[in-house]
C-alpha cells in the first residue's frame, strides 16, 4: 500500500490510496501522515540529502 501511494501521480489518486491504507492499517497511515507533515519543516523543496547532491553537481558543472 505504501508503494501504491508513492507511485500516485495525481492528488486524487494519492488520496484514494491513502484512504485504502487508513482502512487497512491505521498505524501505517498515521506514520505516512506524520512524515508528510514533517516535510513542511524542510528548508528546501527537496530533502537535505538530495539538496546536497544537487549542490555538489552544480559546483561540478560550473
Amino acid at each position: 500500500m505504501l508503494w501504491a501511494a508513492a507511485r500516485a501521480t495525481t492528488i486524487p489518486w494519492w488520496e484514494a490510496e491513502m484512504e485504502k491504507m487508513k482502512e487497512e492499517d491505521l498505524e501505517a497511515w498515521k506514520w505516512i501522515a506524520y512524515q508528510r507533515a514533517a516535510c513542511g519543516t524542510l528548508k528546501h523543496p527537496v530533502g537535505p540529502r538530495i539538496f546536497k547532491i544537487i549542490e555538489k553537481n552544480k559546483m561540478g558543472a560550473s
